[in-house]
């Protein structure tokens, strides 16, 4: 529970697990709580699970410089996977009724950022190379249309006029989610679809009734601002 001393020892437990000089990394650390129990009530643990983030400081470097053209300076940097899991902490901390365990899908432009959370703890964090664009570009070709229009286009359609495009990414968010399932650590309940992504009509619920979850809402505090 030392913060300090947490500093000091994660670079040395995980010099032999990352492909790059330790000199050459940003590395943080987050204790992760207690996985709860269906009831609520935290499970007992001896120890304590510790999740370590690593990247690049020269990429680091090249977001705050983009930060600093832009007048920002940030009090925090964060993995993104991680910035969504904080979405739920926050919405917990507000009473609301966060699901425990909740697969978090981010459809951005060019990526699909994963945030899965068992027990209301994240225990799996990636990144899919599938976005937006993809679905522009297809529907750009199908139209015979510039990218810009067709991106006008998407932004009227429902998600039923385009869902065939959307089984790669499907097919990559199933193979995640069942086999972390596979494993016998339990099954996820629900999903959140966020990012750009999430504006294509009806989406969140074709998305969840694909992987067999359901569709969180403002009963389980994700409103329409979340």
């Amino acid at each position: 529970k030392d913060s300090g001393k947490l500093a000091q020892v994660v670079p040395f437990e995980v010099e032999n697990l990352v492909p790059m000089p330790l000199d050459d990394l940003a590395i943080g650390s987050l204790i992760l709580p207690p996985g709860q129990m269906e009831n609520g009530i935290p499970r007992e643990q001896k120890g304590s699970d510790v999740l370590v983030t690593a990247a690049p400081k020269d990429k680091v470097a090249e977001h705050l410089r983009f930060l600093a053209q832009a007048d920002v300076e940030p009090s925090a940097i964060n993995v993104d996977a991680m910035a969504l899991y904080s979405v739920t902490q926050f919405l917990r901390n507000e009473h609301s009724g966060v699901p425990n365990d909740l697969a978090i899908i981010d459809v951005g432009a060019s990526k699909t950022t994963l945030c899965l959370i068992h027990e209301g703890r994240p225990v799996v964090l990636r990144t899919i190379l599938w976005g937006g664009n993809q679905l522009t570009h297809a529907l750009a070709i199908r139209e015979a249309c510039s990218f810009a229009d067709a991106e006008r286009r998407k932004r009227t359609m429902g998600v039923g006029q385009v869902d065939a495009w959307l089984e790669p990414l499907l097919r990559e968010l199933r193979v995640t989610i069942q086999a972390y399932e596979g494993a016998e650590r339990g099954r996820f309940t629900h999903c959140w679809v966020s990012g750009g992504g999430a504006k294509l009509r009806e989406v969140g619920g074709f998305v969840a009734r694909q992987l067999g979850l359901y569709p969180v809402g403002p009963r389980q505090g994700f409103g329409p601002d979340s």
